[in-house]
């Protein structure tokens, strides 16, 4: 009987790895049947490209590696991390930082990222910012994201009209225009002037200049925030006086000594305002023959009836319940005229023959140097048997009673003179004794 016997050949058996994907990381390679999973050869630890939602790490094997019993695929596993992002906000001009960065998962949704309070630009004067959303628009977080302010213009404006009128007796007033961004409504303007606020612009009648300043309150918005325009302006009423020339009357006659007077003028250029008056006062005058100009002044005044409004008359009727007033509300009414004043001309002729004018006494110039006495002539001893000069004498005129008399000495035509010569030198005397006197003191 033969028994068969057999050679023992252990089995081999093909160990293979790979990627997830099927990729070989390590070819087959055998391995005898029962060889230990410990002595089984592993590729290096396998990598996987991080995607935008996910970073891989290598995690093992599928399945787990095992003694060789068969041929065994291996196949690489991996671990998955989310991956985070920053968000970060920042204002229109990219480098003031409205909220700082913060990391969120990738795939968080829109609405769950945290936003800043609302920021705000400051505007010029009618002009206001309004924050309007984020560029680009928040999304579902993918990457690292910077979000920028973005912000709507509103502008408006408020402006008034200069106006510049002579005065004439009528109420003037101003204008102011408003724009406002289209869409919104038409704000409400209020006006002030001299502290007082108005619903209209005020009239002014009086000559002046007026300042009247007028407010409003825009108000703007969007879908994010709100805002207020505040607008001012000014303008300004000028009533500048009214030009009048006004000219007196002339008068002449011939001298009679009492004063002459003439008590009339005319406006000779422009016109008194409707419902305005006008009194004369008049101080020109003259007695004595010449000229002179015939001066007045002129007062002015404004018919008022009882609701203080101007008359509307180019004659307005004087009546005790409508008299002219000189002011009105503390206005003194002359100060709405210019007035150019032409005066005329009053002339007293003749008149009575003026007195001769007196000679000019002479003028004597006196050297304060004393003259000296010219000695005494000899007196001539009579002789006896001599013959005498025989001396003249001039009878006297009668005498009239109360007439004053005047001693007769030949020739009285010097007498003046002589008296006006003494009278010089005795001064000078006087003057050359003072003089010396001064010194003597002072020394």
């Amino acid at each position: 009987t033969y028994t068969a016997t057999y050679d023992e050949v252990t089995n081999k058996y093909k160990v293979t790895f790979v990627d997830e994907d099927g990729t070989v990381l390590k070819a087959a390679t055998e391995y005898e049947y029962g060889t230990p999973a410990a002595d089984i050869v592993k590729p290096a630890d396998p990598t996987k490209e991080a995607t935008a939602q996910y970073t891989y790490t290598f995690a093992g094997w599928d399945p787990q590696i095992a003694d060789v019993t068969e041929d065994a695929t291996y196949t690489a596993t991996y671990d998955e991390v989310t991956n985070k992002y920053k968000v970060t906000f920042v204002d229109e001009d990219g480098t003031t930082i409205l909220k700082e960065a913060t990391e969120y998962d990738y795939g968080t949704p829109a609405d769950e990222i945290e936003q800043p309070e609302y920021p705000t630009k400051e505007g010029a004067d009618g002009t206001v910012y309004i924050f309007d959303g984020w560029d680009p628009e928040i999304a579902e977080v993918t990457e690292d994201a910077t979000y920028t302010a973005t912000y709507v213009e509103f502008t408006a404006s408020l402006t008034g009209t200069d106006v510049s009128v002579e005065y004439d007796g009528t109420g003037h007033t101003t204008t102011f225009e408003l724009v406002y961004p289209e869409g919104f409504e038409e704000a409400e303007i209020t006006y002030s002037y001299d502290g007082h606020e108005y619903e209209d612009v005020p009239e002014f009648v009086n000559a002046g200049k007026y300042e009247v300043t007028a407010s409003a309150i825009v108000f703007v918005y969007n879908d994010f925030d709100e805002s207020n325009i505040e607008l001012e302006a000014t303008a300004t009423i000028e009533i500048t006086a009214r030009a009048i020339t006004i000219t007196s009357g002339s008068a002449s006659r011939a001298y009679d000594g009492t004063p002459l007077v003439e008590h009339s003028a005319t406006i000779t250029a422009g016109s008194l305002a409707p419902g305005d008056t006008v009194e004369y006062s008049y101080t020109g005058t003259i007695t004595d023959p010449g000229t002179t100009p015939n001066y007045f002044t002129a007062d002015f005044g404004r018919v008022t009836v009882s609701d203080n409004s101007v008359e509307e008359a180019s004659a307005p009727v004087q009546s005790d319940d409508n008299r002219p007033q000189k002011q009105v509300d503390g206005f003194d009414i002359n100060k709405n005229y210019d007035v150019t004043y032409v005066y005329g001309t009053l002339e007293i002729t003749g008149g009575p023959t003026p007195p001769p004018t007196p000679p000019t006494p002479p003028t004597y110039t006196v050297d304060p140097t004393p003259t000296p006495v010219a000695p005494a002539p000899a007196v001539t001893p009579a002789v006896l048997g001599a013959t005498r000069d025989i001396e003249e004498i001039i009878p006297e005129e009668p005498a009239v009673l109360g007439e004053s008399r005047t001693r007769q000495t030949g020739d009285e035509s010097q007498i003046p003179g002589r008296l006006l010569l003494i009278m010089i030198c005795a001064g000078a005397i006087a003057t050359i004794m003072i003089t010396t006197r001064k010194k003597e003191e002072q020394q």
